[in-house]
């Protein structure tokens, strides 16, 4: 599978009128440190959409400070920016919504990706990609955000020593990067509508059909501790919910691994 390059012309033809009237900008470098970066640091005061892709990124972020391996022409690496009249709380949901956007595009095309809380999207029990939400603001509003995406598509040979965790792309799947960018940009694009009115009570339901751990056991780690239960998926903040002896308890932060059955 050889990668067609990522073409801004190509993207605005491939854009419906509604989301071309909503990007104010869209930037494509060959190689930079961070698209977050890059769009955390402009100073903006319109509620337009700020794009920013690369071919290769030579700081790219996980969460939690995590590097993001970023070989050049390789994979999908794009950058969100919006001005959101919310405050600081009312925007954290927008990771999980980036996340399920991601993975409603990828089944619409036919690949059967799915998520895991809080916002890492998985593909055949492998890592496929993962969302960075950066959020700069008064607590009270309004907040800059950028929602950052980096996907597999083609990883090259070399990739197996720089990735600590079992990870996928999508080599045998036929991929234009500029077809799947706008395709996720108009999915999110009109979620972002929604959840400006009504953050993630109408939306978190959606999560269930493509959340992994759905019934099965699972450990919550937070530092060194381990809290078992079973998932039961998200609330309308976007808590994780697990069930814990026969209860119901719900958790913001954490990261969720899959329990051995006995």
């Amino acid at each position: 599978m050889t990668l067609i390059s990522l073409d801004a012309i190509k993207m605005r033809q491939l854009m419906s009128q509604a989301l071309q009237d909503q990007v104010q900008e869209l930037t494509i470098y060959q190689k930079i440190d961070s698209t977050n970066r890059v769009l955390l640091e402009q100073s903006i005061t319109d509620h337009q959409l700020h794009i920013c892709l690369a071919e290769q990124q030579t700081q790219g972020r996980g969460r939690r400070g995590r590097q993001w391996f970023s070989p050049y022409g390789a994979n999908l690496y794009l950058s969100i920016l919006k001005i959101f009249n919310l405050t600081m709380s009312e925007v954290s949901g927008l990771s999980i919504l980036t996340a399920l956007a991601v993975v409603k595009v990828l089944n619409q095309q036919g690949i059967k990706a799915g998520l895991k809380w809080p916002n890492d999207i998985y593909y055949q029990n492998k890592k496929l990609g993962g969302i960075l939400l950066e959020v700069t603001g008064q607590p009270a509003g309004p907040v800059k955000v950028v929602m950052g995406i980096g996907l597999n598509i083609k990883m090259p040979e070399q990739a197996e020593t720089q990735i600590d965790q079992a990870w996928i792309d999508l080599k045998n799947q036929n991929i234009d990067r500029n077809y799947l960018t706008v395709a996720i940009l108009e999915t999110l694009s009109l979620m972002i509508l929604d959840y400006q009115k009504n953050q993630l009570k109408t939306l978190y339901l959606e999560w269930q059909k493509y959340d992994i751990w759905e019934g099965q056991g699972v450990y919550l780690i937070q530092g060194q501790t381990k809290i078992a239960g079973i998932c039961r998926g998200i609330d309308n903040l976007g808590a994780l919910c697990l069930e814990i002896n026969g209860q119901i308890k719900t958790f913001q932060a954490g990261e969720v691994s899959l329990r051995k059955q006995e």
